[in-house]
């Protein structure tokens, strides 16, 4: 009865349901709502968009608040979901997989000439392997440099995915820092120091 109060088909979409009061929702499930607490998760699948909120220790249970069937992961979509369930007054930290992410970045999907989150690395240029520092990413230049639309939300409350991150990126990282380095001796003798020098060089972390 509590639950059908809260949670609500939206009018223009009635495939998607969603939670109108975030916090009388957590005062039903009796917990004490603190948004730096709470990360939020918005993933897709073939036939439905979820998002739901996961608690930073994983010391309590997720709480959904959107779901939606027969909506695909789009700019719209996202931009959608995250006003119905009132986003802007919580600012959580959002999570999601990289094709979520580049949509919340206002990203173009399949762009590999400049496909970095934080900087305006570039695929293409021919020292691109070589060169170490390259300028931060400017999400406020729309149509350049990958950039289509505005992001909907701020890109310092969205984080990279650890997964994608410790099987793709960081062992990229580990495998482009020189040996004699300060940061590859940090990495061996304080941070990994019963990994072998071999797995370091090959970005087994």
């Amino acid at each position: 009865m509590f639950f059908r109060k809260i949670f609500k088909a939206d009018v223009e979409n009635s495939k998607l349901v969603y939670c109108s009061d975030v916090s009388e929702l957590f005062n039903l499930f009796d917990y004490d709502h603190v948004s730096s607490e709470w990360r939020l998760f918005i993933d897709g699948s073939c036939i439905s968009l979820k998002a739901v909120l996961l608690h930073n220790e994983n010391k309590l249970p997720s709480v959904p608040l959107a779901y939606a069937i027969d909506m695909k992961e789009t700019y719209e979509n996202l931009e959608k979901i995250l006003h119905v369930i009132n986003y802007a007054a919580y600012k959580w930290k959002i999570i999601g997989d990289l094709k979520v992410l580049t949509i919340l970045f206002g990203m173009q999907g399949g762009y590999t000439k400049y496909p970095c989150y934080l900087c305006e690395w570039d695929s293409r240029a021919s020292n691109r392997y070589e060169r170490t520092e390259w300028p931060s990413r400017q999400f406020s230049k729309i149509g350049q440099k990958n950039v289509l639309s505005p992001p909907p939300v701020r890109p310092e409350n969205v984080i990279l995915p650890p997964l994608h991150m410790k099987l793709g990126y960081a062992k990229q990282f580990l495998k482009k820092l020189k040996v004699d380095g300060e940061p590859f001796r940090y990495l061996k003798e304080v941070a990994f120091p019963k990994l072998s020098e071999a797995k370091l060089k090959g970005g087994t972390i």
